[in-house]
Formats: structure tokens, C-alpha cells, sequence
């Protein structure tokens, strides 16, 4: 798929890949508080969870599968993550609850934390070109 993406890209060309991290921070603490909540014996509602891929979705992704797929075919110039702690549980009920300046300011210091760790964010997008500029056989 990458390596496709990399025979189309004219020599002075750019992709921009944007994907959900299902290996994000948020997804991970999700899944443990479940697990945890299930283990003291909350009844599973057997919805499909956040960190979960939906149906239509062929591949699961994260951070690090990400990189290795487009290492092998393009350069990186620019990866950064966005948004932080979307698959943690309750996280939209406790931002709702916050005042104003309080929620803005912790998704400021939040969105900055996921902008310079891409692996720990719920989405990745890397800005890359061809390897030497060249476009790839």
C-alpha cells in the first residue's frame, strides 16, 4: 500500500497519511479500565468499543506499524499527533463538566503533549516524500 503511494509521488512530490492509533494512551487505559470493570463484575454491553476497529476497517493500526510500513518507501518530514485521551472512559462526561477556561486549557496542554508524542496519540499523521527525492520503483 505504501510502497504504492511512493510509485505515484512525483520526485518533488508529498504525502500526507493520516490514521487512527489504536495503541494510542487513551485506547490502552481504556481497555484496562474495562477489563478492570468487567473483572469486578459490571456487565459487558457488548457495544464495539473506541479502541476497537469498526467492521468496515480491513487493518488494525498504530504509531509503530505506521512507521515501519512507510520507513521502507518514503523519507518522514513531519509526523505529529493529534488529540489525546479520546478512548479513555468518561473523558467526554469530565471535559463537559469543566468549566470553560479549564477544559480549553487542558486540552491546550493535552493537544501539545499528542503534537510531540505521536505514539501515545489517538491520531497520527505523517507528512513524507520519496526517499533522495527520487520516485520509487
Amino acid at each position: 500500500m505504501i510502497g504504492q503511494i511512493a510509485r505515484a509521488l512525483k520526485p518533488e512530490g508529498q504525502a500526507i497519511i493520516a490514521l487512527a492509533n489504536f495503541e494510542s494512551l487513551g485506547f490502552k487505559l481504556g481497555r484496562r479500565v474495562y477489563s478492570l470493570k468487567l473483572a469486578l463484575g459490571f456487565k459487558d454491553g457488548k457495544t464495539r468499543m473506541p479502541w476497537e476497529p469498526p467492521p468496515d476497517h480491513t487493518c488494525k493500526f498504530d504509531y509503530f506499524l505506521l512507521r515501519r510500513m512507510v520507513d521502507a518507501h518514503l523519507e518522514v518530514e513531519e509526523e505529529v499527533g493529534v488529540s489525546f485521551l479520546f478512548g479513555f472512559p468518561w473523558w467526554g462526561v469530565f471535559l463537559a463538566r469543566c468549566p470553560r477556561k479549564v477544559y480549553s486549557t487542558l486540552l491546550g496542554m493535552l493537544d501539545k503533549v499528542a503534537r510531540r508524542f505521536p505514539s501515545l496519540s489517538d491520531v497520527v499523521i505523517l507528512r513524507c516524500r520519496p526517499r533522495n527525492g527520487e520516485c520509487v520503483d
